[in-house]
């Protein structure tokens, strides 16, 4: 896993995941997933086999080989990506009911127990203590979405780009909507429309 950039000259059979974007020469049977932009630059650069994932778009001179071997892209945004999504806005709506209900708990508890003769003052702090462990905990939560939800705004609109060729037997994924080529093209924009993946010429 890869904190910031990656730029690379072959990768072959590995696999890898980074939060920004990748620039490289060529994949061969990798799997790389880029939360940002996947650039393959350069006089042959190519991606063979495998599966990449660039949730910026993605940006290839070749895309697949002569021999046809099945090669995956998917631009858009992550199905795990959703997922982590929406158990993230469950977790901290839940966070929250449960910060509002558990002060309501302790703040009646302390009502209770002033009448008979307990610390006020000690029962206060070890409220706010609680309170700052569920704040830090909730920030944490609420900055992982943020995140994420950067990642989907990024992912707005990105397209798949084949800059000299691309073969049969390649596998085009935009957010929910999937091309698998039959022929061999060249200069191809693919681009999702009406929840289907079109392809437009860039000559």
């Amino acid at each position: 896993i890869v904190k910031g950039n990656l730029f690379a000259k072959f990768m072959e059979y590995t696999d890898v995941e980074v939060d920004g974007f990748v620039e490289a020469d060529s994949a061969i049977n990798c799997n790389v997933v880029s939360n940002d932009k996947v650039i393959f630059n350069g006089g042959h650069a190519s991606i063979v086999g495998g599966k990449v994932y660039g949730c910026a778009g993605i940006e290839v001179q070749n895309l697949g080989n002569d021999a046809f071997i099945k090669t995956e892209v998917h631009v858009g945004v992550h199905k795990k990506i959703k997922i982590k999504i929406a158990e993230l806005e469950k977790l901290v709506e839940q966070m929250l009911l449960n910060n509002i209900n558990s002060g309501i708990k302790q703040i009646e508890q302390m009502m209770g127990s002033a009448a008979d003769g307990m610390n006020l003052e000690e029962k206060k702090l070890a409220l706010v203590r609680a309170k700052i462990e569920k704040t830090a905990e909730l920030t944490e939560d609420k900055e992982e979405l943020e995140r994420l939800e950067g990642i989907v705004e990024r992912s707005t609109g990105a397209t798949v780009q084949v800059l000299e060729h691309v073969y049969p037997n390649v596998e085009v994924c935009i957010n929910n909507s999937k091309l698998v080529t039959k022929e061999e093209f060249d200069k191809i924009e693919f681009k999702e429309k009406d929840k289907a993946v079109v392809m437009l010429s860039m000559k």
